[in-house]
């Protein structure tokens, strides 16, 4: 008997909710805005950790001695084969090239003076 009773309580709740699904279909769609998409570049940038080597290595060494006066580059930079690296202070080797200098022409006199002194004592 309760199952009657629920059986017949049930249908008119049933009916109900199929009228209501009727009366949705027939009013209209609501209007949706579209958005399409802009075509525009797109620059990607990314930093990624590493460490870089070089393919080629050189080893800077001085052949002389003394103070550095100038250091045409900028450490890092790239530099063409040939280019003056480094300018060192020059005075202590410039006086060693006035004293050589010296030294030989006092040499060539000395050398004159033998000569003539030889062509002197051959003409006894």
């Amino acid at each position: 008997m309760k199952a009657y009773i629920l059986l017949i309580a049930a249908v008119p709740a049933l009916a109900g909710c199929h009228g209501k699904q009727s009366s949705a279909t027939t009013e209209e769609a609501p209007a949706v805005d579209v958005a399409y998409p802009a075509v525009d570049s797109v620059v990607l940038h990314k930093n990624y950790p590493a460490y870089l080597t070089s393919n080629k290595e050189v080893e800077l060494v001085a052949r002389v001695n003394g103070f550095l006066l100038n250091q045409p580059y900028k450490s890092g930079a790239f530099v063409k084969k040939g280019t003056v690296l480094f300018e060192i202070e020059d005075r202590n080797y410039r006086d060693a090239l006035r004293q050589a200098e010296s030294q030989l022409a006092s040499a060539k006199a000395t050398n004159d003076y033998a000569a003539s002194h030889y062509a002197a004592v051959q003409c006894y």
